[in-house]
C-alpha cells in the first residue's frame, strides 16, 4: 500500500475504534502483513514507539478487537489472524460506504 492509503486507512481504525496515532498505525502494520508475525522492532519502527511502549499498545488492541485477534508467535512477534483481519476488513468496508453515501 502506498503511504496515502497507509494514513487514510490509520486514520479509519483511529476513528472508528478511538485509538491513538501509535496504537492506529500498530494495527494498520499488523493488517498489512496479512497474518504473518511481524517481529518486535518492526512493529516498534512502524507506531514510532519505544519497544517497552509496545506491551502496553498491543494490550489495548487486544481490548477493543474481537478475542483473540492479535496471535504471540514466537521470537517476541506478533500477527493478526484471521479473526483480527475480517473485523479491520468489516470496519474499512463500513467506512468506504459510509463515505458514498455522504458524497
Amino acid at each position: 500500500m502506498n503511504a496515502a492509503t497507509e494514513v487514510a486507512v490509520a486514520t479509519g481504525f483511529r476513528s472508528w475504534f478511538g485509538i491513538g496515532p501509535a496504537p492506529a498505525r500498530l494495527l494498520f502494520k499488523l493488517y498489512s502483513e496479512a497474518g504473518n508475525f511481524v517481529a518486535v522492532e518492526e512493529l516498534c519502527a512502524a507506531a514510532g514507539i519505544a519497544r517497552v511502549a509496545l506491551t502496553w499498545h498491543v494490550c489495548q488492541l487486544r481490548q477493543i478487537l474481537i478475542d483473540e485477534a492479535i496471535d504471540t508467535g514466537p521470537g517476541s512477534a506478533y500477527r493478526l489472524n484471521e479473526e483480527g483481519a475480517r473485523e479491520c476488513r468489516a470496519v474499512l468496508r463500513q467506512l468506504g460506504e459510509e463515505m458514498l453515501a455522504a458524497a
